[in-house]
């Protein structure tokens, strides 16, 4: 039986976990911000800050390694720590897609003409809002808000596919733009990247509330051919 002191050094790793995510959230924030203004040095500060987030996955796989080491976790426990390995590397990924359209968003500051997009924009806060229900869903341990996250994950595939579709034209009628647009489409992919680490959050949290897989199956709503290369 888990000893109370291990017990507390298990709470001490969820807390890590928390921390990394507000990392992550507060990134993925900024990368909206600097998206939203067009702001290249806010964009340059974001891209350097990911840092920090690959530091605590660092920190958080080495505890986590030292926990199991310590002594033979209870099947709870052990629950709890493969989970924060496994969010502690959705949330690495998050950081790194955020800093990926924090760097676009430097080269798309030196671009004129370029449309303001709403489509892009809303895209960016129905992510930061999935991400945040995940993350307040495994500190809540609420399974009907981590799975209903889960569930709006389709919104933003149909968004991406609608922005897809928008860039085709704009490049069409506009081809000296192209390069600005292409930017944008990577920013896009970026984010429905962030959505799918999201879900993944929400399986994982899944697993640790109930002790079994989702069995839900959802169906990716991106139809789009995949040309763009992954970064």
């Amino acid at each position: 039986m888990p000893t109370q002191d291990y017990q507390q050094q298990i709470e001490n790793l969820i807390a890590l976990i928390a921390r990394m995510a507000g990392l992550a959230e507060a990134q993925l924030a900024a990368a909206s911000d600097a998206l939203q203004r067009r702001d290249a040095g806010l964009g340059r500060r974001v891209h350097g800050d990911d840092r920090q987030i690959d530091h605590q996955e660092t920190v958080i796989e080495a505890e986590a390694t030292r926990l199991l080491l310590l002594q033979t976790p209870s099947s709870e426990n052990l629950q709890e720590i493969l989970g924060a390995i496994k969010i502690a590397g959705e949330l690495e990924r998050v950081g790194d897609y955020s800093a990926n359209i924090a760097k676009r968003v430097v080269r798309l500051a030196s671009l004129e003409g370029l449309p303001r997009l709403g489509t892009l924009h809303r895209m960016g806060r129905l992510v930061q809002a999935q991400l945040a229900d995940v993350i307040n869903a495994y500190a809540q341990r609420d399974l009907n808000k981590a799975i209903d996250a889960w569930e709006r994950d389709d919104e933003l595939d149909d968004l991406y596919t609608s922005l897809y579709r928008e860039m085709l034209t704009y490049m069409m009628e506009d081809p000296r733009n192209i390069t600005g647009y292409t930017h944008f489409l990577f920013i896009a992919k970026n984010f429905e990247r962030i959505g799918d680490h999201a879900t993944n959050i929400a399986e994982i949290i899944h697993v640790l509330i109930t002790g079994r897989p989702l069995e839900k199956t959802r169906v990716k709503a991106d139809t789009t051919p995949h040309f763009l290369p992954q970064e």
